[in-house]
């Protein structure tokens, strides 16, 4: 997390407009499986996410009304 919002600082953008969000999940069947944590950043004023590093969205957009193509969002 200090890792991310270092970057963010870095990049001088408006930390109060946005939050840094981390999601983790169990990945493979094992009855202890490993755990991956995922984030995205969220800027509230601009209404868009965004990730450090280039990311590819086709699944995190496919359920999204009004976005067809990737063209649709802001890069």
């Amino acid at each position: 997390m200090r890792i991310l919002l270092g970057w963010l600082e870095q990049e001088a953008l408006d930390m109060r407009q946005i939050d840094l969000v981390i999601e983790p999940k169990a990945v493979g069947d094992d009855d202890d499986p490993p755990v991956v944590f995922y984030h995205y950043f969220a800027n509230h004023h601009s209404r868009c996410i965004f990730w450090c590093k280039d990311f590819d969205a086709k699944n995190i957009i496919s359920g999204c009304k009004g976005v067809e193509n990737l063209s649709h969002l802001r890069g």
